[in-house]
């Protein structure tokens, strides 16, 4: 039987080398805050009725979808009785 031998090398020092510590840009070179940004009412109202429309129709779609699925279902099981 042969003994399979590990190709890794086994040392006592650590694998990754120390980071380095990083600097920090000045303050006035860092972004504008997420706050400074005005907020845009209108925008905000279009994106929100644009959800709403959305959600009914998704809800319109879901209602269709499990009428015909009842309607299949109903369909299959009357042809069950039949010709069972």
């Amino acid at each position: 039987m042969q003994s399979v031998a590990s190709s890794l090398p086994i040392t006592a020092g650590p694998l990754h080398p120390e980071p380095t510590p990083g600097t920090m840009p000045a303050a006035s070179a860092a972004a504008p805050a997420f706050e400074s940004v005005p907020f845009d009412e209108s925008r905000w109202n279009a994106w929100v009725n644009k959800g709403r429309l959305d959600d009914t129709e998704f809800k319109e779609k879901m209602r269709i979808l499990a009428m015909l699925g009842a309607m299949v279902g109903v369909g299959a099981g009357t042809v069950w009785v039949f010709l069972g």
